[in-house]
């Protein structure tokens, strides 16, 4: 045990005299004011005079229990400057360690103090220790930067769930054996393995018990946790030591750790630097993969070169004593040099148990000790989780003369109500909102597993107090409480805060609050930190089935800023549709978003589209109107404008004529996305209002929008279209050679020639007929449909006699070129025109007078329709199929295609009237079955699919 203490009560340096009971500060007569926190700070710096105090010792005893930053601490240091007149580029006695902490350079000269720890301030901090032996006290110093906070600083013999730090070491007993032991093994190994089971005691055997033995030997002994970079820390750690030693930390030649050991063991042969790995399990379930690469390839050859003076000690839970084989690749011997320590044996918790008592001035009835061994051990052996919990909690209701009594215990309910209830008594001590916060916060500290956790305070906070009505604030006085009731530890790292529970056993208990669905949510929440992981080092994003997985969550997620930022990023990179609370969450929204808006890949600028809408009117008004202008993709273009105009309305079609400055689009561009918005919305662009040019080219635009947008179906319908025009041209031109063959008597191989050519001839005319209606029919209808279906009427007129005239002059020149013969009557725009017409407006009608429409009406109709038109068109003199065959066999003397003995069927001596009527009937009922009837065969299968 490291011996008895004196403290001091007062110092005087030059004309300054600082009193640390009445915490007063005085030059000659002068009362100086400093703040409690500052007088805490300087008389830290002073009590370690001539000697370093690192930042993070200070954060540690000065702000325990409190969230803050380097800059309060240089705001301190600052203020204490000013008070003792000290000049930070001359100094008189504050001096800065750039990076690492400041060093009292003034003589002072200390006063002795009371026997027991004086506490300081409300944050808690007790005057410092000063060694019997200047000496020792040079020794200790280099490990108490490393030092852990402790709560013996608060006057109290127990640890509750704490573990003992170097500080305690006059606290701790019970492990005197264990302590020689494993202090033999470690300086005779190179590495060495602490192993049990959780809550133990590893820690306070490496702080409290061999830390200060081995320090006390001249040995350089540091403290690691490895929930973040060991490399650093071990680095920094040994830069202290060098800046100790008088030597300058250049950053250069430092940086490797090799150069680092042998600059610190230089004025120390035959002692040795240690690193003790405290709770390594945290290497394994905390730290990234590539940290813990760059820590195993950094020890490697550390640990195999035996000229450096160097011991590793790993202290782990034992069930993960097997992850350790992870770095048998630096330390092939891993296993070989271990010890697993044991709980407390009868004997030892007797010894935990009235030692700290003792010291404090506080004696148990022998009663109670044996009552205490008996409630507490479990197979002759005692937990020290649990010995500490209800050890404090007898000592706080101790009588008058310290004494501890066996009544007092059994009033207290003894070990088996006090044990399971603490947590329960401090929770019950809040009200309802601040209970719930409080769960979140101790579940926040555990995995899904039932691990106990490491987090930064920050995200804590910002994460819980997100949704909590007094917001990150409350949570922090939550916090503070907590820690107060040592049911978390709060520790400065770096110049950071970090939370934890307080102890293992706790879980247990934390555990159990948690649903099935808050145990996903955990997992969910795994997921993301792992995630944030691997985007800080490698800037990877969240896959597409992990987002799957998270989405549903929402809110509950609880996201940091930073999540939010990164979660949202990943949807927009992976396409996925952006909800409203992410956008909210995310303070980088606005440029994320802004950022996937100029992505390569048209699905993700869509995302950019959606969630540009959720961001609001300001930043949204920019991007959409740029994007509805210049996207070079049109569905995206499209998307843009109509997010415009469901933002701004009506005043969406002016945003797209406000100044662009030097890339200010032409009218026709600004046509097509009026266009666009038109076609989503005609109330959002009214062509009244617009000049008449542009309004023409608005309509124009609206036309060549539609039919891009619907070319396939288009195209589709249209191909359906000819293939019936064609099936009902062969089936026409078959029917007109069965006649010819009947009328003329013809002989076998004359009939199946002539049947062949007309059959040919009639389904290469049915063909372009019906593809000229049938594409002028279908794209009408898209171009049109919002208005009158007579548009479609009209496209249908328009296509025929577009294939009508074509198919007129082309067979005219083609027979005056060839044979020298021109020929009148052949069918031209305005048959063409009319049998369109029929068709369309057949099918139209039947649609408008049939309630319940069905395809086969919609044909008949067609069919009658066509029918119709033929009818009047032969009857007014217009020629069809039948009718152009006989006017172009006219042309010819000796043709053998006449259609004069089709008379004879109906009376008639010449292909007459009453003939032509006839068969044009049959034609135009072919036609308008075959060309209707393949647009809607064409359509029907896409229906059923999307039904």
């Amino acid at each position: 045990m490291s011996q008895p203490t004196t403290y001091a009560a007062s110092y005087r340096f030059d004309n300054f005299y600082l009193d640390a009971r009445n915490r007063q500060l005085w030059r000659d007569d002068q009362l100086l004011p400093l703040t409690s926190r500052y007088f805490d700070v300087l008389l830290l710096l002073v009590s370690h005079s001539g000697r370093l105090v690192e930042k993070q010792r200070i954060f540690d005893l000065v702000w325990d229990g409190v969230f803050v930053t380097d800059s309060a601490l240089t705001q301190c240091i600052k203020d204490v400057r000013r008070q003792l007149g000290d000049d930070a580029s001359n100094p008189r006695y504050i001096k800065t360690v750039p990076k690492h902490g400041y060093i009292f350079i003034g003589q002072a000269v200390a006063s002795p103090a009371p026997p027991l720890p004086v506490g300081l301030g409300r944050g808690g901090l007790g005057t410092e220790l000063l060694d019997d032996e200047p000496e020792a006290a040079e020794k200790a110093a280099g490990v108490e930067e490393q030092a852990e906070p402790s709560e013996s600083l608060h006057a109290r013999p127990y640890k509750f769930l704490d573990y003992f730090s170097e500080q305690d070491a006059g606290l701790f007993f019970g492990r005197d054996a264990e302590v020689e032991a494993i202090r033999s093994q470690i300086l005779a190994r190179r590495s060495f393995v602490l192993h049990g089971r959780s809550g133990v005691g590893k820690s306070s055997i490496l702080r409290a018990g061999l830390t200060p033995r081995l320090r006390s030997q001249g040995h350089h002994v540091f403290v690691i946790r490895s929930f973040t970079d060991p490399v650093d820390q071990m680095s920094a750690a040994l830069r202290s030591l060098n800046t100790q030693g008088g030597f300058r930390d250049d950053g250069g030649e430092f940086d490797d750790l090799d150069v680092l050991i042998r600059r610190s063991a230089k004025d120390s042969p035959g002692r040795f630097i240690i690193f003790f790995f405290d709770q390594f399990e945290e290497f394994f379930s905390l730290l990234p993969e590539p940290e813990q690469r760059k820590f195993i390839e950094e020890i490697g050859p550390i640990y195999s070169d035996e000229s450096l003076p160097v011991r590793l000690v790993f202290a782990l839970r034992e069930d993960l004593l097997a992850e350790m084989s992870r770095l048998k690749s630096a330390i092939p011997e891993i296993f070989h040099h271990e010890y697993r320590l044991n709980r407390l044996s009868r004997e030892q918790a007797a010894r935990a148990i009235t030692g700290p008592a003792k010291a404090f001035g506080c004696f148990y009835e022998d009663d109670l000790i044996e009552r205490l061994l008996t409630d507490l051990s479990d197979h002759e052996e005692v937990d020290p989780p649990q010995l500490q919990i209800v050890c404090d909690s007898i000592y706080d209701s101790r009588d008058s003369s310290g004494r501890l009594t066996l009544s007092t215990y059994e009033e207290l309910g003894t070990a088996s109500q006090i044990l399971p209830g603490y947590l329960e008594r401090v929770m019950n001590r809040f009200n309802a909102p601040d209970l719930q916060t409080a769960k979140e916060i101790l579940t926040d500290l555990i995995s899904a597993e039932g691990r106990r956790l490491v987090l930064r305070a920050d995200d804590l906070t910002a994460r819980a107090g997100n949704f909590t009505s007094g917001g990150v604030s409350r949570v922090r006085e939550l916090v503070r409480e907590l820690v107060a009731a040592r049911i978390v530890r709060l520790r400065n790292q770096n110049g950071e805060g970090w939370i934890e529970l307080a102890h293992d056993f706790l879980t247990a208990e934390v555990s159990r609050w948690l649903t099935a669905e808050e145990v996903e949510l955990k997992r969910a929440r795994g997921i993301i930190e792992r995630a944030m992981e691997n985007y800080l080092a490698h800037e990877l994003v969240i896959d597409a089935d992990a987002l799957d997985l998270l989405l549903p969550f929402g809110e509950r997620l609880r996201l940091t800023d930073d999540e939010a930022n990164l979660v949202l990023l990943s949807i927009l990179n992976r396409a996925h549709s952006v909800p409203l609370w992410l956008v909210e969450s995310a303070p980088l929204a606005p440029t994320l978003i802004e950022d996937a808006s100029r992505a390569a890949d048209p699905g993700v600028r869509l995302c950019a589209i959606e969630a540009a809408f959720l961001v609001g009117d300001g930043h949204a008004k920019e991007l959409l109107r740029n994007m509805c202008l210049w996207d070079e993709d049109l569905g995206v273009r499209k998307a843009a404008c109509i997010a415009l105009a469901d933002l701004f309305q009506t005043r969406a079609g002016d945003l797209l004529f406000e100044a662009q400055g030097a890339r200010a689009p032409g009218t026709f561009r600004r046509a097509v996305s009026l266009a666009m918005m038109r076609d989503y919305d005609k109330q959002f662009v009214r062509l009244a209002s617009l000049p008449v040019t542009l309004s023409l080219l608005v309509i124009g635009g609206l036309a060549w929008v539609r039919l891009r947008r619907d070319w396939r179906d288009i195209l589709r319908k249209g191909a359906g279209g000819t293939l019936g025009g064609l099936a009902a041209g062969a089936l026409g031109g078959m029917t007109l050679g069965l006649g010819l063959s009947m009328a003329r008597q013809s002989g076998a191989l004359e009939a199946s020639s002539l049947i062949f050519v007309l059959l040919s001839l009639g389904a290469f005319i049915g063909a372009i007929g019906g593809g000229g209606v049938s594409f002028g029919f279908c794209a009408a209808s898209r171009i049109a449909y919002r208005h009158s279906r007579l548009w479609a009427v009209a496209g249908a007129v328009a296509g025929g006699a577009a294939i009508g005239g074509l198919a007129n002059l082309l067979g005219v020149d083609t027979l005056e070129t060839i044979f020298g013969q021109s020929s009148v009557g052949i069918t031209g725009a305005f048959e063409g025109a009319v049998l369109g017409a029929g068709v369309s407006l057949g099918a139209v009608l039947t649609g408008k007078l049939i309630s319940q429409e069905r395809p086969w009406k919609v044909v008949a109709g067609a069919a009658v329709g066509a029918l119709f038109a033929s009818v009047v068109l032969t009857v007014i003199g217009g020629t069809l199929f039948s009718g152009s065959l006989e006017a172009v066999a006219r042309s010819f003397t000796h043709s053998q295609v006449t259609m004069d003995p089709l008379g004879y069927l109906f009376g008639e001596v010449r292909f007459g009237r009453v003939t032509q009527i006839v068969f044009g009937a049959i034609e135009g009922l072919l036609f308008g079955c075959g060309v209707m009837g393949g647009i809607r065969l064409a359509d029907r299968p896409f229906k059923a699919d999307a039904e």
